[in-house]
């Protein structure tokens, strides 16, 4: 029973880590939705800038859109993986609670 409880911890702790990962894709994913919202409100022949580590660098309103898309489409790939992943550990999870009940019952 102890090696039941002690692999429910672990699956939880599991679980929390990708809490705290999920989390961190919806904000990106929120950060570039808003950069999206206002890239999509400038001028066509407006000059946007853009930081790559400590270089500034410009690009065409149609450049920073198609980097943003394919940023977005990214992460959206990562959110599902990290359901997936969270999903198939909480079904873990909750074999693991059966299992225990089982055993304390008989």
């Amino acid at each position: 029973m102890e090696g039941l409880v002690n692999e429910i911890n672990s699956l939880r702790e599991k679980h929390r880590e990708q809490t705290v990962v999920h989390s961190k894709l919806l904000t990106q994913q929120n950060e570039s939705m808003a950069a999206l919202n206002e890239v999509k409100l400038v001028d066509d022949d407006a000059k946007i800038f853009k930081t790559t580590g400590p270089v500034l660098s410009a690009q065409t309103k149609q450049e920073a859109l198609s980097t943003i898309t394919k940023r977005l489409e990214y992460i959206k790939g990562e959110i599902d993986t990290v359901d997936k992943s969270m999903s198939d550990l909480q079904a873990k999870i909750e074999e693991k609670y059966k299992k225990v009940k089982k055993q304390m019952s008989g």
